[in-house]
């Protein structure tokens, strides 16, 4: 198949999803039809309807056949595709994260640019959450039916180019002169110009955060925390004392601090008035030949929050911290996940495995624990109004949502030499509140 295509229609950090869009277009077929006439040797051998996803992927384009795709396209988009992917990692190439966390797999995209044809990788990367041509907020999902739209070479999601399923067109280029499918590619967001400039960070300045709620603006704000003392470090003599029991008990005590402060702040602050509505709940009381009454928003936050962030099967029981059992690191069972993803980020990014800084280890994790904590208690408080007077919780999807909603938007900087004394400084999103009884 001969297939029209001009290396002119391609713009400075275009992603492969609006290229193969524009060849859809200008050759009237679909994606499916783009990977069979471009792709490698099985997946020519390969029926149209079983091409799995891993055969559409647009960053490692493993479906084509790379020598085929550089004769028709003009370009190398194999190499292109590495050199901007990895300028865009340089600064955190240290993280050991699937590209998925960076790149994700469903489509991201700007309005304004997405009506001249555009896609970027700019738009695709994770850190990145407004456009940096407009400076406006990127979409995630189709604005008429709100569904997602994979990033992949797939018909799956989409009908004619541009074009939602739904109908709703991204984009209607279809009467635009070829000629202008090329623009000019200006960024206009200097976090983001930076970021791009300052390739590899060096060892002294490493960075610890959540990449699921992290933002290129938060990186550029000065840091206002920081720890006030110097770390005491030993030689370890073994490399994985991370996994001793000792290590662990450690972790899971300095956990049941955190919970007890967080407990009491809550307790202090938002349930002192409540202590009675609490006991009602949590035994079922109710005065003789009466309804149950109405269930007291307060309690109702606060008896959930703490049930599900222990990981208690029922609410009616005496919550309190128990002995840690086997295989629980810590007591806060909920976010268990959350907290060994920073403890294995930290561990990775400095020489923790050989020098034991406990007391910055515990210093990090202890600040992460305690906002988790506490964002999680607000999140019930949102919901506390409308689910006690339905009586009903959240399933786990929703309890998932306001996990994630809890993450702190923080970025700690460090040294990734441990041995060396440092202090740890933290950059905090507006949205953040580091609390200052941890300090």
């Amino acid at each position: 198949m001969f297939i029209v295509w001009r290396k002119e229609w391609m713009n400075e950090y275009e992603s492969p999803w609006s290229i193969f869009e524009k060849v859809s277009l200008a050759n009237h077929i679909n994606r499916t039809e783009i990977l069979k006439t471009l792709g490698n040797a099985e997946v020519k051998k390969i029926k149209k309807n079983v091409l799995t996803d891993s055969r559409r992927e647009l960053i490692k384009l493993s479906g084509f056949d790379l020598n085929t795709l550089k004769q028709y396209l003009g370009v190398d988009l194999s190499v292109l595709n590495k050199s901007v992917i990895s300028n865009l990692l340089k600064p955190v190439e240290y993280y050991q994260e699937p590209i998925s966390t960076w790149f994700p797999q469903s489509l991201n995209w700007c309005p304004e640019c997405i009506k001249g044809g555009y896609h970027s990788w700019l738009h695709q990367f994770s850190l990145f959450h407004c456009c940096p041509i407009h400076q406006i907020k990127l979409l995630s999902s189709c604005p008429k039916c709100l569904n997602r739209i994979p990033f992949l070479l797939s018909d799956l999601a989409l009908n004619e180019p541009f074009t939602c399923k739904c109908g709703f067109k991204l984009a209607d280029i279809g009467s635009t002169p070829w000629s202008q499918w090329k623009m000019k590619v200006e960024i206009a967001d200097v976090p983001v110009s930076k970021w791009i400039a300052q390739g590899k960070r060096d060892d002294s300045n490493r960075l610890l955060f959540s990449p699921l709620v992290s933002s290129i603006q938060h990186f550029t704000l000065e840091p206002k925390i920081q720890s006030k003392c110097f770390f005491n470090v030993k030689v370890t003599s073994t490399q994985d004392y991370s996994y001793r029991d000792e290590f662990k008990n450690d972790l899971y005590k300095q956990n049941c601090r955190c919970f007890k402060t967080i407990d009491h702040y809550v307790r202090k602050k938002f349930i002192k008035k409540h202590l009675k509505c609490i006991l009602m709940l949590q035994e079922l009381r109710k005065n003789e030949n009466e309804e149950f009454p109405p269930i007291c928003p307060y309690a109702y936050a606060y008896v959930f929050w703490k049930q599900t962030l222990l990981g208690r099967e029922h609410f009616y029981n005496n919550l309190v911290i128990s002995r840690r059992r086997p295989g629980i690191t810590v007591a806060t069972e909920l976010i268990e996940d959350i907290i060994d993803d920073y403890k294995n980020r930290l561990f990775a990014h400095t020489n923790l495995s050989i020098y034991d800084s406990r007391e910055m280890f515990h210093w990090v994790i202890n600040r992460v624990t305690s906002e988790l904590c506490l964002n999680y208690f607000y999140e019930w408080l949102k919901i506390a109004v409308e689910g006690a007077e339905q009586i009903s919780v959240p399933n786990r999807d929703k309890l998932d949502i306001m996990l994630q909603n809890s993450i702190p938007i923080a970025i700690l900087k460090h040294n990734s030499d441990v041995s060396q004394k440092q202090k740890i400084e933290i950059i905090l999103g507006n949205e953040i509140r580091f609390l200052s009884f941890m300090r």
